[in-house]
């Protein structure tokens, strides 16, 4: 085989071809979680403004 057949066969490497996404996943979760955890606690802070209001005084 010549070296010019050798060259025009070449195939890169497959992780220079098909990048990971990898990365971007972990960004999405770690957005994802944040959210829901901000949402949590948004939640319970209204959820105990609601149930301690003015009914609290009466126990």
């Amino acid at each position: 085989m010549s070296e010019e057949e050798k060259d025009s066969h070449y195939l890169p490497a497959r992780k220079q071809i098909h990048r990971s996404e990898k990365g971007k996943w972990a960004i999405l979760f770690y957005r994802i979680l944040l959210t829901l955890l901000v949402l949590l606690v948004i939640g319970l802070g209204i959820w105990g403004v609601f149930f301690t209001g003015d009914n609290s005084s009466q126990l």
